[in-house]
């Protein structure tokens, strides 16, 4: 009860399970902490649920409790917190949060200073996938990762369908079992005019949802787009090979689908990205 000034506690890495990160959750006293690092111990739904639970950390501006063991339980109590008015990051990724977790993480609306949030690799559904996407509070949010998980053509399609995200950066679904439908919402998105990177890489979103992303002119400030094996073939290829719009595209990833020669040749002569486009030879 005597570090009433601690801004800063790093405890990541040092074999912390449920009974240790359960006395650091109910902690009343670190009324000015502003990061907490957690990550890569083994905390729990007991340890998870206990910081959740939090009511003393108003000025928490960062937690990560990535690598832990936090199952949906955990996740759903983060979600429900009410406190963390400030909190502009948290990473949640290589648990086990689940759909549950992800909904209520999604449903959240006293995150509106949010601007980073992990949760790849987190056994996150279509259900999860869904509510995230229809999240209307994160209106700072800057970075979005849901890679390796299992979010779907339906939690793909409320992800592109948002509105909210208009400072979005980076967005990672790479392996996320993405359908056509989810490729082709993510590419007839016109909010994410600040969008940066956009990583979809290892889904199946097909040439419908190579035409979309290929007809997008939106995204005038995209640097990176990972499209590799994703089922894309000549007519979702010639549609991208045709964009003009992404003048600032540094990085275009086209390996792994079933391209002839006529798409490639028509992507290797595109004025923006024809000099380093990444085809399979």
């Amino acid at each position: 009860t005597t570090w009433k000034k601690l801004k800063i506690l790093s405890l990541h890495t040092n074999k912390i399970s449920d009974e240790g990160s359960a006395a650091i959750g109910k902690n009343t006293t670190w009324e000015n902490l502003e990061e907490l690092w957690l990550k890569k111990n083994q905390i729990g739904t007991k340890g998870a649920v206990a910081i959740g639970n939090n009511t003393s950390w108003k000025n928490l501006r960062f937690l990560t409790l990535s690598m832990n063991k936090i199952g949906e339980k955990g996740g759903e109590a983060i979600g429900k917190n009410t406190t963390w008015i400030n909190l502009e990051e948290l990473w949640l990724n290589a648990n086990e949060i689940g759909d549950k977790g992800g909904v209520m993480i999604g449903s959240n609306t006293t995150w509106k200073n949010l601007k980073k949030l992990g949760l790849h690799n987190s056994k996150i559904g279509e259900k999860g996938g869904e509510a995230i996407g229809n999240n209307t509070t994160w209106i700072n949010l800057e970075e979005l990762w849901l890679n390796a998980n299992e979010i779907g053509d339906k939690g793909g399609v409320m992800i592109g369908s948002n509105t909210t995200w208009k400072n979005l950066k980076k967005l990672g679904l790479h392996n996320s079992k993405i359908g056509e439908k989810g490729g082709e919402a993510i590419g007839n998105n016109t909010t994410w005019i600040n969008l940066e990177e956009l990583w979809l890489n290892a889904n199946e979103i097909g040439d419908k949802g190579g035409v979309m992303i290929g007809s997008n002119t939106t995204w005038k400030n995209l640097k990176k787009l990972g499209l590799h094996t994703n089922k894309i073939q000549d007519q979702g290829a010639l549609e991208i090979a045709s964009n003009t719009a992404w003048k600032n595209l540094t990085f275009l990833g086209l390996t792994g689908n079933p391209l002839t020669k006529i798409s490639k040749k028509k992507l290797l002569s595109n004025p923006i990205f024809g000099a380093f486009v990444k085809l399979d030879p």
